[in-house]
């Protein structure tokens, strides 16, 4: 886990320092980690 927050941490970093367009997205994946989060289902 401390090893992915060291990852996260610098990828943001990274990010600040890139040349990005306002409102681009930028997704970054960790597939070794899994899935930590089930966002909730939105009723429709």
């Amino acid at each position: 886990m401390r090893e992915l927050q060291r990852q996260v941490l610098r990828d943001a970093l990274t990010l600040l320092a890139e040349n990005t367009r306002p409102g681009a997205y930028v997704t970054r994946e960790y597939p070794e980690y899994g899935e930590q989060y089930d966002p909730p289902r939105v009723k429709g």
